[in-house]
Parts: structure tokens; sequence; C-alpha cells
């Protein structure tokens, strides 16, 4: 019997600290989803994921010499960046 109790007492810990992260997650979500439905919100997650900038704005590029590429030649995420660019 107390073999019985034990299992169930492990699994009451393991599911209520399950329960536990998945609050955190659905609060943070929520907090996203918050921060989206403005738009400083969105022009700042667009700013955080794809490194892109307004019209009339400098951006600084620090590159080590170990990281100097042809520049002749646009990669894709230059491609993709120009593409919001122009889309701003």
């Amino acid at each position: 019997m107390y073999h019985r109790y034990q299992t169930a007492e492990a699994a009451r810990t393991v599911t209520a600290e399950r329960w536990q992260d998945i609050a955190d997650r659905e609060a943070f979500l929520e907090a996203s989803i918050g921060n989206l439905k403005t738009s400083e919100g969105v022009e700042k997650a667009l700013r955080e994921k794809f490194n892109v900038h307004k019209a009339g704005e400098s951006v600084v590029l620090l590159v080590s010499e170990e990281g100097v590429e042809d520049a002749s030649e646009p990669s894709s995420f230059g491609k993709v960046k120009r593409w919001f660019e122009d889309l701003f």
C-alpha cells in the first residue's frame, strides 16, 4: 500500500511541475501576443528577428577579419534584408 502511495505522490509532483511549466509558457506567450498587437511591438520583433532598419536610418555592421566575405554577390540574408527594406 505504501508503494502505491509513493508512486502516486511522485506522479503528482511531476504533473504539478509540468503544469507550472505550461502556465509559465502560457504567460510568456500571452505577453508576446500583447506586444505584437502594437505597431511598436511588431517593429521591434521585425528588427530583432530580421535585423532590418527604416529608410534614412544607418546600420553599423562590425565584421572581424576572419569573417570578411566577398560582397560582390549578395547573400540570401542580404536579399531578404533588401526585400524588407523595399517593403518599408
